[in-house]
């Protein structure tokens, strides 16, 4: 009996004490007449509506915090954007012309998260224009496929599914609903502008001579061409964060022409214009006999 009216009391205590932090918290929850500091200023309510002031400045904060939102929410494809452009503008304006550093980048470069221990490729594909598109990337190589909003599309090579072996890579636009033929490594995109960003392995004693000779073996083309794409090449020495001509005939295996110049400077009767910060020394294109 003394042990069930002990359990009671304390019961009883511990519900008193709940109800007492209720109400003291329900005390708290309303605001009346009280000047609120914070870091845009004092916010002033009065009788628990704040004053016309205050209303005015927040919902001047809250315009503030929405084009936050917007710009980070969109700086990636702004960026991925701005990106495909200057590609263009340097001579890269094709899915198969593909910009490589032939050198190791440098703080020069104004790439903010590259290494200075791999040799970099990059292009964009353009699904809408050439559909299923097709990428034939040799072995060794460390690369990734974004969609236009910075979204992950896949792999490839080391950390892809063909285990830097390389292999053909199939990339769909989106609502692809056709057929998909066996032999390919199938990557979806949710936007038709796929950013491709490779990197090379150095050889051993750190000398980028067989870097450069995997990516002339890099090819990508649609899908409905079966392999008979053209193969040019956007091939870039880099420099200190410069980029310069290159010397001499660039062959790409397989492939029937390569970037490497002279062809469009005939076509283009004014130099593309580039950020001053490059050392522009004009793209040519020739064609492989």
């Amino acid at each position: 009996m003394r042990t069930a009216l002990l359990s009671c009391l304390v019961v009883g205590l511990v519900c008193a004490w709940s109800l007492t932090a209720v109400k003291a918290a329900e005390d708290t929850r309303f605001i009346e007449n009280e000047t609120i500091p914070t870091i845009v200023g004092d916010l002033v309510f009065e009788k628990g509506f704040p004053t016309p002031e205050t209303t005015a400045r927040l919902f001047e904060l809250r315009t503030f915090y929405r084009a936050i939102e917007v710009i980070q929410q969109n700086v990636f494809a702004a960026s991925l954007y701005a990106m495909r452009k200057g590609y263009a503008e340097a001579g890269a304006g094709r899915p198969n012309q593909v910009i490589v550093f032939r050198n190791f980048m440098d703080a020069k470069s104004e790439f903010l998260t590259a290494n200075n221990t791999t040799v970099y490729a990059m292009t964009f594909l353009d699904l809408k224009a050439d559909g299923p598109t097709v990428i034939e990337a040799p072995p060794k190589l460390l690369g990734l496929l974004n969609d236009m909003w910075m979204r992950y599309i896949g792999d490839i090579g080391n950390a892809g599914p063909d285990k830097g072996a390389g292999g053909k890579f199939l990339i769909l636009p989106p609502g692809y609903d056709g057929d998909v033929p066996d032999g390919y490594f199938v990557f979806p995109s949710k936007t038709y502008g796929v950013w491709v960003a490779l990197r090379a392995l150095a050889d051993a004693d750190g000398s980028t001579k067989a870097a450069n000779e995997r990516y002339e073996q890099l090819k990508i083309y649609p899908l409905s061409q079966g392999g008979q794409s053209r193969a040019d090449r956007a091939h870039q020495r880099h420099r200190n964060g410069d980029l310069h001509r290159p010397s001499g005939k660039l062959r790409h295996a397989g492939g029937a022409r390569c970037f490497g110049c002279r062809g469009a400077s005939r076509r283009r009767r004014r130099r593309p214009e580039v950020p001053a910060c490059l050392d522009w020394n004009g793209v040519r294109q020739t064609v492989q006999s």
